[in-house]
């Protein structure tokens, strides 16, 4: 009797999909941008390695310098491979750096999430100044939304609030000479 339960499970999902693993996407100035399956064949900016990413997944970024990008509280983890120190991500005094959450959908006392990880990085040069009256385009300089571990934030500015970050949650993130008229280095961060 137990085979033939057994059995007749088997043929009513004879085709159970298997669990995913979670895959590693690689990030390099020297990369050759196609598939970020390793470092060979590395994305050369880290929005191209966010767009492929998959829930779960690991975007490791190598040493150098990278533009802005947006990750849309996707809940991956963006990993410097070289600390602050080494791999910084640039807002040219002209963007954000890293928007990780959803900027626009969220209410006084809802977050934006905070579902994507930046770990490790230098988050310099970065501006929220939309020019409009949308708090949250005109917030966060460094970063939106997300979770930030180890991160330096540095010389970013918002004209409203949190000129290093806004709506985040920080871990042991250092902020330096960042602006904004409300709450320089952060604001509303956990």
């Amino acid at each position: 009797m137990k085979y033939s339960c057994l059995a007749s499970i088997m043929l009513l999902f004879p085709f159970a999909p298997a669990a995913q693993a979670a895959a590693t996407l690689y990030v390099s100035v020297s990369g050759d941008n196609t598939t970020g399956a390793d470092e060979a064949t590395a994305f050369v900016t880290i929005q191209a390695a966010v767009d492929a990413a998959a829930t779960g997944d690991t975007v490791s970024v190598g040493e150098g310098i990278y533009a802005p990008f947006r990750a849309g509280n996707k809940a991956i983890t963006i990993r410097s491979a070289g600390g602050p120190a080494r791999t910084i991500i640039d807002g040219g005094n002209t963007n954000r750096c890293a928007t990780l959450g959803v900027p626009g959908t969220s209410k006084r006392n809802d977050t934006p999430g905070t579902s994507t990880l930046l770990e490790g990085f230098t988050l310099r040069n970065g501006r929220a100044d939309a020019g409009t009256n949308e708090v949250d385009a005109a917030s966060g300089g460094g970063a939106f939304g997300g979770t930030l571990a180890d991160c330096v934030i540095t010389n970013c500015f918002a004209t409203y609030t949190g000129g290093g970050a806004h709506r985040s949650e920080t871990r042991g993130c250092v902020f330096v000479s960042d602006t904004a008229s409300h709450g320089g280095g952060t604001y509303t961060c956990n």
